[in-house]
């Protein structure tokens, strides 16, 4: 019985593991999959006031800087797709509770999970849409 849950775990993070990378996307023939323009959009579309994840900086930092902060996500985000996978912060996510309207604050059933993710996965994700 012990070894059965051992496997799971096993093949359960091995799963998780392959999650994190981008399938069948790379960089070829010099050109960047994502450019600056499309990035400085994406920041400047994003509403600011959306919760922040696990790194604490909300959105409107990325918009106040975002001349400065725009070209550096950029080569995050090609590096990323150049090696296939994202950065170790773009693979956590601050999963909390939120209250349901109209259900009863002292039953458990009356919330339900939210995942909050850093603004830099969040820009980048709107980027690729």
């Amino acid at each position: 019985m012990g070894e059965k849950p051992g496997r799971l775990l096993a093949y359960r993070l091995k799963q998780l593991n392959s999650m994190n990378h981008i399938p069948g996307v790379r960089q070829s023939g010099g050109t960047a999959p994502l450019n600056t323009q499309d990035n400085s959009r994406a920041i400047k579309s994003m509403p600011p006031n959306k919760a922040p994840g696990l790194d604490c900086i909300p959105l409107d930092f990325y918009q106040s800087f975002e001349d400065i902060l725009s070209p550096l996500l950029l080569d995050i985000y090609n590096e990323a797709f150049q090696n296939g996978s994202l950065p170790q912060s773009m693979h956590s996510a601050l999963i909390t509770l939120t209250h349901k309207k109209g259900k009863d604050a002292l039953d458990p059933n009356g919330y339900r999970p939210i995942s909050l993710l850093n603004c830099d996965q969040k820009l980048l994700a709107k980027v690729l849409n």
